[in-house]
């Protein structure tokens, strides 16, 4: 689940009296902003927190502003920023942030840019009580208000460039470091402090002053001999350095009201000093890093470090997010804890590895022995209706120890099973004690309520003898947990057994533990592998979760229903709570001492759980109510083609990153006519959608983090779905345009017609008086009437060219002449004008025209003409069985000069054609490779295709056939002319009509002259795949 720089967050060690459950070694108190999560830069030198509680931090020359969700970097006025780093931030009575350097200061208000207010040499600012601004700059005091710099008084004690650093006390008292010791302002002088003398520290180098919480005065002194010296103002006196106080350079120190405080030193690590003026030392807070020269305490409590080449650090010293049970209770080496029990004192039980504790707020009692066994492994733990509390475990002792005021007294089964050890005792509703017997023993378990005992194993139904678990519902069925699945009765006293394994839906079929949730629902635990099975008791199924679904491993150790509605998981890999609709991880990087979850238990009155762990201890864990996390909407596209798909991105981050952004969950709606159907939690960053409707859309988005928090207002992102291209204003209009032409291009076809109607009356009367073939000429030469012995080619709509000149023979002059090839003969145009009309007459010209086809071929070439005009009976069918029936039907001798390459029938696609107009083209393409030469050899195949431009479906089935002939001399298309044939006693009609058969299927018949020689005929059918 999460993979964050939290995790490689190490504190590698601390001194040997620093107490042991020292805050700053829970990691979950930590959070890093690196350029991992948000942070725009790796060092920095100053941070401050301003009054309205925003962040400021400065970089170099840069300056962040953070508002506790993302950093954002504030601009300069009309340049590009200060020349030198800048090295102190801080607040003016008015509000300004200013920003210091070594040679000028700065200052912004909210919401505006950074604007250069003073410029000076050697510069050194500090801050007042008040927000009152001072700062030495070319040996002076001043005071800066606003934009106006009052000049206080000169320093001569020291020269100007020996001015290292100044601070205000709580006395309102200007300090002033120097290279030379420390000075103290006294009226309108300046006076070293003699006090340094008495401390052996006069003329000691001053290179940091620094003011606490409470206004407290701390100065970081080099003592001429090179010793290091951090002392303490208190009482108006210095104190002496307290032992184990930095002996190194402190760059940065800062405090809690309540007297703790942190400094940071030149070798590395972190010190605290305690109210009590005790020093402990944390070698290292970050691997490689070391705090720079800034810290502060938010107004939260908590402490802000920054880290070199790392980023800024943030510990939240106040949050009881997770807190350790007392050591006491565990021994020193946290040891494994194997149960836990609150009982209804409100005391709280914990078994460990080799004792038994009860914690109270006075603090821990710890039990090693009863009056005859050690209490080791104590995995048993419960509390009777008197308010006893009964232990077990499955190596140290038979039966239960049993602790009633004080006294103890042992528990054992009956005969046969006295000797039998124990691994759990739960007790239920009804107050009813269970004993479950140790793995190793096989012998089920037992109900005692008081007066009598009920043993449950495998000859009273159990599904098996090894039980691990127990459960009664609210609704009073019985649950056992075995190593063959789960066995449920319906009440105590029911004896009629229903079994559950993985056949019925389980994960797994070892059942570690059995729970119940708030809403009555049964959930079982599968400890090696399988995550969680639900059980839904109306419709009898079960429904398994792991880490697909959310959980933080699937080796699920315990259950725990929470009168919150929460159910709580112990699992190998951290804690999970499941809210009844997502599951929420509190993982191992969280907190480092939590790794194998096995006990759970539920606090009365708390958002949270104890949780007892097998490598580190138990823990009290409290969900929080923290600050919402904040989603910020992706600058993206907001306008979206109609019918396009929809895709809209957010970023969003918690409050001080305390869930991390991979983590934080969010629910969506888009707003219909006011109605909101949120969807499920998820952790998708997107919203994505197919198409909808046009319009303006609203998506409503709500963030969770770990703990449900959530914004009680949605964060709206608009977006607009664009109307359809048909109802757009420009299309619109373009249609109007559209609808005009065409009513102008009817207008101009009908005055069009009406003049050929004349033209063709006319030419009718002219043909009648001349015996001559007469043709109306219309605008740009096309072709109105024709009157007359016109040929064939000759028809209205056409535009005629002359074959010799290429003219228009509309441009013609009346009276000229000219010839025209058509139809095979030669005609003499003559051009004229007559009654308006223009036109030609056309008169064959003499010479012998080719004989025409014998009269019994035309008819048969019109019979197949008129067939191939005729619409096609289209069928899907095998291709490759009209091929095997053609090749049959050849001569012996044709039969072996044919080679042919079809693929398996189921490789070829289905033709959609007419078979029997296939067979015709087919017959057709063979006998003319056949016929080609004598003796030739003759190639056939088969193959699928695409054409995706070509047609709708876009395939087809293509086949081939080669010939070794002489090929086509001249056009090619010339074997698709009727009667064309270079084949002595041949018709010339058989590719005519297979073309025409082609284009009647909507196939693609082509001929190619082959490079070696040859001819190279295929066609191509529409198919169906499949």
């Amino acid at each position: 689940m999460r993979r964050t720089a939290l995790a490689a967050l190490a504190i590698l060690g601390l001194c040997g009296n620093a107490p042991a459950n020292e805050g700053l070694l829970e990691k979950w108190r930590w959070r890093v902003f690196t350029p991992q999560n948000g942070l725009p830069e790796r060092n920095f030198a100053a941070i401050f927190q301003a009054r309205n509680g925003l962040y400021y931090a400065a970089s170099g020359s840069r300056i962040f502003r953070y508002d506790g969700y993302r950093w954002d970097e504030l601009p300069f006025a009309g340049q590009s920023g200060p020349e030198d780093p800048i090295r102190v931030i801080t607040e003016s009575r008015d509000g300004a942030i200013l920003a210091a350097t070594a040679r000028g200061i700065w200052a912004a208000r909210l919401g505006a840019s950074f604007q250069r207010v003073l410029s000076a040499e050697g510069l050194c600012l500090a801050a007042g009580e008040e927000r009152q601004i001072y700062f030495m700059a070319s040996g002076s005091l001043h005071r800066l208000e606003g934009a106006r710099v009052h000049r206080l008084q000169a320093v001569e004690a020291v020269p100007a460039d020996g001015i290292t650093c100044m601070a205000v006390d709580g006395d309102q008292v200007i300090w002033v470091g120097t290279d030379q010791g420390l000075l103290r302002q006294e009226g309108y002088s300046w006076r070293p402090d003699p006090e340094l003398a008495a401390l052996g520290l006069d003329g000691a180098t001053c290179c940091g002053l620094f003011v606490t919480s409470g206004l407290k005065l701390w100065a970081s002194l080099r003592r001429p001999d090179g010793g290091w010296a951090l002392l303490e103002r208190r009482n108006g006196r210095w104190q002496a350095p307290a032992p184990g106080a930095p002996a190194a350079a402190v760059l940065a120190l800062t405090g809690y009201p309540d007297g703790v405080v942190y400094a940071a030193t030149t070798e590395g690590g972190l010190y605290r000093c305690d109210f009590d003026g005790r020093w402990s030392r944390f070698p290292s807070i970050w691997p490689g890093s070391a705090v720079t020269a800034a810290s502060i305490v938010d107004d939260r409590g908590a402490l802000w470090l920054c880290l070199s080449a790392v980023g800024i650090a943030r510990f939240d010293a106040r949050g009881d997010r997770w807190q350790p049970l007392s050591a006491d209770a565990l021994g020193s080496d946290n040891e494994r804890v194997l149960s836990l029990l609150v009982a209804r004192d409100g005391a709280t039980w914990v078994g460990a590895e080799q004792r038994l504790s009860r914690i109270t707020g006075a603090g821990a009692e710890t039990f090693t022995m009863t009056p005859s066994h050690p209490l080791r492994r104590v995995s048993a733990l419960a509390e009777d209706a008197s308010g006893a509390i009964w232990t077990g475990s499955p190596e140290a002792f038979p039966g239960a120890w049993v602790l009633d005021g004080g006294r103890w007294s042992h528990f054992r089964l009956p005969p046969p099973y006295e000797g039998v050890t124990l691994h759990r005792i739960i007790a239920d509703r009804e107050r009813r004690l269970w004993f479950i017997a140790a793995e190793r023993h096989r012998a089920g378990a037992w109900a005692g309520d008081g007066k009598s005992l009920t043993h449950f194993d495998r000859d009273a139904g159990l599904a098996s003898d090894v039980v691990y678990a127990v459960h009664v519902s609210a609704g009073g069925a019985v649950w056992f947990g075995t190593d063959r699945g789960l066995s449920r009765i319906g009440n105590f006293t029911d004896r009629m057994f229903r079994h559950f394994t993985r056949e019925d839906g389980l994960a797994a079929d070892r059942v570690w533990d059995v729970g119940e949730g708030n809403d009555g629902t049964i959930w079982a635990a599968h400890q090696i592998g399988g995550g969680v099975s639900r059980f839904n008791e109306r419709a009898g199924k079960w429904t398994r979760y792991g880490i697909y679904d959310g959980m933080a491993n699937e080796s699920v150790w315990s259950i725990a229903g929470s009168p919150l509605n929460d159910v709580w998981f112990g699992t190998q890999g951290g804690i999970t709570r499941f809210d009844g609709a997502t599951f929420y991880n509190y993982e191992i990087a969280e907190n480092p001492l939590i790794s194998n979850v096995w006990p759970l238990a539920i606090a009365p009155r708390e958002r949270g759980v104890l949780a007892g762990t097998l490598a580190g201890g138990a823990f009290r864990f409290r969900r929080e109510d923290n600050d919402p996390p904040a989603v910020f909407p992706a600058e993206n596209i907001r306008v979206f083609p109609h019918g396009q798909p929809i895709r809209l991105s957010w970023d969003a981050r918690d409050r001080f990153d305390q869930t991390h952004r991979e983590d934080l969950l969010y629910t969506l709606t888009l707003l219909t006519n006011n109605r909101l159907a949120w969807t499920r939690m998820h952790r998708e960053q997107t919203f994505v959608a197919d198409s909808l409707p046009p319009g303006h859309r609203t998506l409503l988005v709500h963030a969770h983090d770990l703990d449900g928090n959530q914004a009680p207002v949605p964060v709206r992102i608009e977006f607009l779905v664009a109307l359809p291209w048909y109802r757009r204003i420009a299309v619109l209009g373009g249609v109007g345009l559209g609808a005009a032409f065409l009513v102008a291009v009817h207008a101009a076809a009908f005055k069009w017609r009406a003049r050929a109607r004349r033209a063709q009356a006319l030419l009718r009367r002219l043909a009648a008086e001349t015996n001559l073939t007469l043709v109306a000429a219309g605008a740009r030469g096309r072709i109105n009437a024709v009157e007359g012995a016109a040929p064939p080619g000759l028809r209205p709509g056409l535009r005629l060219r002359d074959s010799a000149c290429g003219r228009k023979l509309a441009l013609m002059a009346p009276g000229s002449g000219g010839v025209l090839n058509l139809d095979d003969r030669r005609w003499r145009v003559e051009a004229f004008i007559a009654e308006g009309v223009r036109g030609w007459s056309l008169s064959p010209e003499r010479g012998e025209r080719p004989p025409p086809p014998p009269p019994e071929l035309a008819a048969q070439a019109e019979t197949f003409a008129a067939a191939a005009r005729a619409p096609a009976r289209k069928a899907a069918f095998v291709l490759a069985e009209v091929l095997a029936e053609l090749l049959r039907g050849l001569p012996p001798e044709a039969a072996r000069r044919v080679t042919a390459a079809i693929p398996v029938p189921a490789a070829l696609w289905r033709v959609v054609a007419d078979r029997d107009d296939v067979r015709e083209i087919l017959s057709a393409l063979i006998a003319n490779a056949v016929e080609s030469a004598e003796n030739a050899r003759v190639f056939i195949a088969a193959r699928n295709r695409r054409f995706p431009s070509e047609t709708e479906t876009g395939t087809f089935v293509e086949i081939e056939v080669l010939d070794e002939g002489p090929g086509i001399a001249g056009d090619l298309w010339q074997p698709f002319t009727a009667f064309h044939t270079a084949k002595p006693g041949h018709r010339g009609l058989g590719l005519t009509i297979a073309l025409g058969l082609a284009r009647r299927n909507e196939a693609r018949l082509a001929l190619a002259n082959r490079p070696e020689h040859g001819l190279r005929a295929w066609v191509c059918f529409p198919a169906r795949r499949g």
